[in-house]
């Protein structure tokens, strides 16, 4: 399946032609990602982004944004094909993302907050 991956930590951007059918098992994006707990992204019709739920919890994570976005990603992401609740090859080609993709340092990454909540 085709996809592409974004890197922030060598600040790169790839294709990268995933070998499992995401329908049916998400663990090689899992080990490319570096991740336990998967985040899917809607970012446009037919297409999602794949990202590490947990990045902005760890130390040193660096990110990317997207021009005229005001999300900020944490981590590696892949970009896959998505159309009638399924995914599929990505059309969108590679150099659409190299125009629209800016990377983030780590010290600019803004991490979560907490708080309690009194319910009365």
């Amino acid at each position: 399946m085709r996809t592409i991956q974004i890197d922030p930590a060598t600040k790169t951007i790839t294709e990268l032609n995933l070998t499992k059918d995401l329908n049916h098992t998400l663990s090689e994006v899992s080990e490319i990602i570096g991740c336990d707990i998967i985040e899917f992204i809607h970012l446009d019709d037919g297409f999602v982004m794949i990202v590490d739920e947990e990045a902005r919890h760890k130390i040193g994570q660096t990110g990317f944004t997207f021009i005229g976005s005001e999300m900020i990603i944490a981590g590696k992401a892949i970009i896959a094909g998505y159309n009638a609740g399924k995914f599929e090859n990505l059309h969108e080609n590679i150099e659409s993302f190299e125009m629209i993709t800016e990377w983030i340092s780590s010290l600019d990454i803004p991490r979560p907050t907490f708080g309690l909540i009194d319910i009365k």
